[in-house]
């Protein structure tokens, strides 16, 4: 009798230690440690894009440069000027004209697109950037020589009145008979 008890005992030994052998248990707790920490990366990057989010505390100015037929025009130096610059920044336009200007503090902006060959400089003041803002500035240049100045001397057969206006008088015709 007491044979069959060892062997018995043997038996359930076998028994229970290939139960809790790990190659045939299924235990639960390495994937409620991956859900956990699965879980945990997913909170912590949600937090950390609100809070860079939150953050930003510029803005930018971009555009396109454009000639007065519609035409890109490339490698154009287009500078932004403000009281909240400690220096100006400038930026090149690419092939297809485009220009942007990152990182500027909010506030009022001069654009200027410096004279290349055969253009006029341009100038626009009063650029408005805010705090993650994008503002556009579309530049079209003019032909160098399309600006005139026309000093006017004299004023026999003219006048002016004061809105800067010019009005041809006519001379009165007299007869000699």
């Amino acid at each position: 009798m007491r044979h069959v008890r060892r062997e018995q005992l043997d038996q359930l030994f076998h028994t229970a230690v290939e139960y809790t052998s790990p190659k045939k248990t299924r235990s639960i707790r390495p994937r409620i440690e991956l859900l956990i920490t699965v879980l945990l990366v997913l909170c912590l990057s949600f937090l950390v894009s609100k809070a860079s989010a939150q953050t930003t505390t510029t803005g930018t100015i971009e555009g396109i440069v454009t000639d007065h037929n519609g035409a890109v025009v490339p490698a154009v130096t287009v500078t932004v000027t403000s009281p909240n610059l400690i220096r100006a920044q400038s930026a090149t336009t690419d092939r297809e004209g485009r220009y942007r200007i990152l990182n500027l503090p909010p506030g009022r902006y001069a654009v200027t697109a410096e004279a290349t060959a055969g253009f006029a400089r341009f100038v626009k003041a009063d650029v408005d950037v805010g705090l993650s803002k994008t503002s556009s500035v579309i530049i079209q240049l003019t032909p160098a020589g399309a600006t005139a100045i026309v000093n006017i001397s004299g004023t026999s057969g003219w006048e002016s009145n004061s809105s800067t206006s010019l009005r041809l008088r006519r001379p009165e015709l007299t007869t000699n008979q």
